[in-house]
């Protein structure tokens, strides 16, 4: 058995996401994620806070952000398999 697949560059290697364009979106996220730390720490019942915490981060751009994010790459990626 041989590990060969780690000599294989990623496909992501070089790719640098500039978050200029979602810099609000971002920013929102940022506080959504210290409001619910006390669901990813389990403090609070996962099953009673998924959905507020989907709410909060729906609401503070998640989407826009990962679009951006997802434009990018694909951008970085088709440049790279020229």
């Amino acid at each position: 058995f041989k590990h060969e697949h780690w000599l294989y560059p990623s496909e992501d290697l070089g790719f640098s996401f500039d978050m200029t364009p979602v810099q609000t979106e971002y920013a929102q996220m940022q506080a959504v994620e210290q409001e619910i730390q006390s669901y990813t720490n389990g403090l609070v019942e996962y099953d009673e806070a998924i959905d507020e915490a989907l709410k909060k981060l729906d609401e503070a751009g998640i989407d826009r952000f990962l679009e951006e994010y997802q434009k990018q790459f694909n951008a970085f990626y088709e440049s790279k398999n020229k």
